[in-house]
């Protein structure tokens, strides 16, 4: 039940003094009165039960009810942009389809000729003596 009219009370979470036409605390923020969802009546926010209807509070399911018609747009779409941006992780790092793998690279042959074809002879007999000197020095 509100308190009557004139009357001052403390919040009950920070216990801050609270004039009795505020519905916010000014100190912590704690709302001190919800509607009761079934019979409307106003019911203080730590009762268990209203006290009106009798019926058992849920303070989740009205915290999100209060949350859904009440409170600004940029608060009530955090949720779907959470959800949205986790999906797209979870796609982008387990879901998406591998790249294809990149193919190795054809061989061509040349059109030149093979160079032991094309080199003139004078060279191939200077290699010749350069390997006969090399292996009888014994350099490789």
């Amino acid at each position: 039940m509100p308190p009557e009219d004139g009357i001052d009370f403390q919040c009950h979470v920070c216990a801050a003094d609270v004039d009795m036409n505020d519905k916010f605390c000014r100190n912590c923020g704690d709302r001190f009165f919800t509607p009761c969802i079934f019979c409307k009546s106003v019911v203080d926010t730590p009762d268990k039960f209203c006290a009106n209807c009798g019926s058992k509070r849920w303070p989740y399911v009205e915290h999100v009810w209060y949350d859904v018609f009440y409170r600004t747009p940029e608060y009530f779409l955090r949720v779907p942009v959470s959800i949205t941006v986790a999906a797209g992780f979870i796609y982008f790092v387990f879901l998406r389809s591998k790249p294809a793998p990149i193919p190795p690279p054809e061989v061509h042959k040349s059109p030149l000729p093979n160079p032991a074809e094309w080199v003139p002879e004078v060279y191939k007999q200077t290699a010749s003596v350069v390997n006969w000197f090399a292996k009888s020095m014994h350099l490789y």
